[in-house]
C-alpha cells in the first residue's frame, strides 16, 4: 500500500515539474548574463610551471563564462620571460576585462614600466603574452625627465620600445660632467 502511494507521489511530482518553468543559469529575465562567480577585494594568479606570470587585483571582480570584469584594477605582470622580480609592469585602471591572455583597461589608465617608462591614457589594450601594450587614444608619457604625448602608442616591454604617432617631445638637455653637476 506504502509503495502504490509513493510511485502516485512520484508520478504527481514528475508531471508537476515537467510543466515547471524556470529561468536559465547564468541568465536572468532581461536576457542580460549574469556572473558564475563574484569576488570583492580580490587576488587573482596567473601561475605557470616555474613561477606566477602576472597578478590582477581589484576592488570587485566579476568572473563571466568567456570573460572577466574587474572594477578599480591594477595588473602586476612579468615583463620578461626571466627570473629577475623587478622586471615588472603595473598597469592600474577603472575597469578591466580580460579575454584569456587580452586585457583592456578602460578608464585613468595609468601604465608603470620595469624601465621607468609610465604613460596615462583612457584606454589600453595588454597582451600577457607578447608582452605588448596598445593604445590608440591620446597618452601623455614620462620616463626620466623627459616627456612626451601623442595620439597612439604600442609598447614591447620585451624589448622596451615604444612607438608612437603625432607625438610632441619634451627632452630635457641638461648634460652632466665628470662629477655629476
Amino acid at each position: 500500500m506504502a509503495i502504490s502511494r509513493f510511485i502516485y507521489l512520484l508520478l504527481a511530482l514528475s508531471v508537476l515539474f515537467l510543466f515547471y518553468k524556470r529561468d536559465s543559469i547564468g541568465v536572468d529575465t532581461k536576457g542580460e548574463v549574469k556572473p558564475v562567480v563574484t569576488f570583492k577585494e580580490s587576488i587573482m594568479y596567473d601561475l605557470s610551471t616555474e613561477n606566477i606570470e602576472h597578478i590582477l587585483q581589484s576592488k570587485k571582480a566579476f568572473i563571466y563564462e568567456d570573460h572577466d570584469e574587474l572594477y578599480d584594477a591594477t595588473l602586476m605582470a612579468r615583463a620578461k620571460k626571466s627570473d629577475n622580480n623587478k622586471d615588472i609592469n603595473n598597469i592600474s585602471a577603472n575597469l578591466v576585462t580580460k579575454y584569456d591572455n587580452n586585457i583592456y583597461f578602460n578608464g585613468n589608465v595609468v601604465f608603470n614600466s620595469y624601465d621607468g617608462l609610465i604613460f596615462k591614457t583612457e584606454e589600453l589594450e595588454y597582451n600577457t603574452e607578447s608582452k605588448i601594450a596598445k593604445t590608440d587614444t591620446n597618452f601623455d608619457a614620462t620616463k626620466n625627465s623627459n616627456n612626451f604625448t601623442g595620439s597612439s602608442l604600442i609598447y614591447n616591454s620585451l624589448i622596451g620600445e615604444a612607438v608612437a604617432q603625432d607625438t610632441k617631445f619634451r627632452i630635457d638637455l641638461k648634460e652632466e660632467d665628470e662629477n655629476g653637476k
